[in-house]
């Protein structure tokens, strides 16, 4: 007990002391109340007890409002806390009661600088530079402040300031090279970087930098120079491997690229996740993923067959087969990744994204329902399921699963999604006017839709129905995009249901010809309008391109309608 309190007692004497060397003046604070409280409460502050020091701390301003230690501590351990605006408040109240206290200016400049009030901060360091008038690092620290508020000049007048004093130096030369990138001057920026360069010669980051500038400069035997002095010297720094890499990329050296980076993924000694974090920036950088694209499949299966037990890495493989559309590589590694853990949202909508786009559809709707008992509030995966249930022709299932997604939907893209799938679903029931409410619904949230408004049109043209809206639709599509064969075929076949039969054949031919030759359903329109007109040899021609895409159960029918033409010539 004894050992303790002595202990306590030493602390409070070493407080006191550094109370005394901060100049810290006691105007009515010899009080014994107030010298016990600020006592014990530095005790308290000391051992980390922070509820009981604020206490005793604000019984010390009680007793003397004008107490600039007290105001100090408090400041301390409001920032520590992260309540910024009081540590501020009683950081200010200090400094107003004590304004020549490096520590309380020091103390109230971090705070300005933490809430990015770079000018008052300056106002603040402008008052410690008169204390400390000889202190590099206020220098430095002014020369920071006025560079964050794009005063180059004056930021410029301290670093030199700081050369004046102790000659040049590594950290004065970067910050000169940050001035200058900013303001657009890059030969005095080249400059900086070689001084800092030729001061830490040791640092092979400068001379990564000087590498990195000549490649942004369009000078790559340059850029080679600097390369080759770093690598493959610094070759277990990866962020000298991947910047490297990506110049022998950019270079069009994609072998030597492959090589380095496969070295690179194989070596035991690179943490996973400084790997994971390379595919990170090359899926978020659209230039730098073109750059690398020829190689990403090699160099991503070194990086999974490496780290295959990992969750991240096989996440991070599966982002990049997607993004490369190696669609098959992807779902085997998501199947994993959602078998271990089926609350992985991301993997789930990954997985089943992936299987829509291969037409895996039995997959979609296993994938679908297992992924809604878990997350039944996510109208993607309600869209997919029902987009599934439409291919596989169970209408009223599809129309069931899009309604329930749709209630659960606020973004509009999605609405329109929705919409516009429900319309095909209920086509498809035999609902058809729930089929237009769908399409009119899809449309008020998106006027201009150019593919809703052609599978409107051609759906009402089918029905025979309100062919002046069909035919209103359908032009508004081959006007914004004329060389669009669907959009062409349906507009000849609303003009050919209207019995517009010449103007039908002007646009089902230029159907054809503009990517429809090898589409059945085009070339069946064609057929059909050209027997209208009696062209029966050419309607002929047509109907027999047909049979090489048609499947066993048109044939038959196919076949009767050529025999029907047959007899008519």
């Amino acid at each position: 007990m004894k050992r303790i309190l002595i202990v306590g007692l030493a602390v409070i004497i070493c407080m006191t002391a550094e109370v005394k060397s901060q100049r810290i003046v006691f105007s009515g604070s010899n009080h014994p109340e107030y010298l016990y409280a600020f006592s014990e409460a530095t005790r308290h502050f000391l051992f980390g007890n922070y509820v009981q020091a604020v206490t005793l701390y604000k019984e010390c301003i009680r007793i003397n409002p004008e107490s600039s230690a007290a105001h100090f501590q408090l400041s301390k351990v409001y920032l520590g806390a992260g309540n910024i605006p009081l540590a501020r408040e009683h950081a200010k109240k200090a400094v107003l009661y004590t304004d020549d206290n490096k520590w309380y200016l020091q103390q109230l400049a971090d705070i300005f600088q933490s809430e990015q009030k770079y000018d008052s901060a300056s106002n603040v360091m402008e008052k410690l530079l008169e204390l400390e008038g000889d202190n590099i690092s206020v220098f430095y620290n002014m020369a920071s402040l006025y560079e964050k508020q794009n005063k180059f000049d004056i930021a410029l007048k301290y670093l030199d300031r700081i050369d004046n004093k102790i000659g040049l130096s590594k950290e004065v030369a970067m910050a000169r090279y940050r001035i200058f990138e900013t303001i657009n001057r890059p030969e005095l920026a080249l400059n900086q970087l070689k001084i800092a360069n030729i001061l830490s010669f040791e640092d092979y980051s400068v001379s990564g930098m000087i590498a990195e500038f000549y490649r942004r400069h369009n000078q790559p035997d340059s850029a080679r120079k600097y390369y080759n002095i770093i690598y493959p010297d610094y070759k277990s720094e990866t962020i000298v491997v991947f910047s490297y890499a990506d110049f022998l990329l950019e270079v069009g050296n994609a072998d030597s690229a492959r090589i380095i980076l496969l070295e690179a993924m194989n070596d035991s000694t690179i943490d996973n996740m400084i790997k994971a974090g390379y595919f990170y920036n090359v899926l978020r950088e659209e230039s730098q993923f073109n750059r690398a694209q020829p190689i990403l499949d090699t160099i991503v299966e070194a990086f999974y067959t490496k780290h295959r037990n990992d969750i991240r890495s096989l996440s991070i493989y599966a982002d990049m087969q997607l993004r490369l559309r190696n669609y098959n590589k992807a779902v085997n590694a998501l199947r994993i990744i959602v078998d271990h853990d089926e609350s992985n949202y991301a993997a789930v909508e990954q997985l089943i994204f992936a299987l829509n786009v291969m037409g895996k559809t039995d997959s979609v709707l296993y994938y679908s329902e297992r992924g809604l008992r878990s997350f039944k509030e996510s109208p993607v995966l309600y869209l997919f399921y029902g987009s599934a249930k439409f291919q596989k022709k169970m209408f009223d299932d599809a129309i069931n699963v899009l309604n329930k997604g749709l209630v659960l939907s606020q973004d509009k893209a999605l609405k329109i999604e929705f919409y516009s799938l429900l319309a095909e679903s209920y086509q498809g029931a035999g609902q058809f006017d729930q089929s237009e409410e769908s399409f009119e619904a899809a449309l008020q949230l998106d006027e201009g839709n150019i593919g809703i408004k052609n599978n409107y049109a051609y759906y009402l043209s089918l029905r025979e129905k309100d062919l002046k809206l069909a035919r209103k639709l359908s032009y508004a599509t081959i006007k914004a995009e004329p060389e669009n064969a669907t959009y062409l075929d349906t507009y000849a076949w609303v003009l050919f249901k209207s019995g517009r039969i010449k103007q039908a054949k002007k646009f089902i031919l230029s159907a054809v010809n503009k990517g429809g030759s090898n589409n059945k359903e085009i070339l069946m329109h064609c057929g059909e309008i050209l027997m209208e007109l009696k062209e029966y040899s050419y309607a002929l021609k047509y109907f027999q391109a047909v049979i090489k895409f048609a499947d066993a159960g048109e044939l038959e029918t196919l076949r009767k309608r050529m025999n029907e033409i047959e007899s008519k010539q």
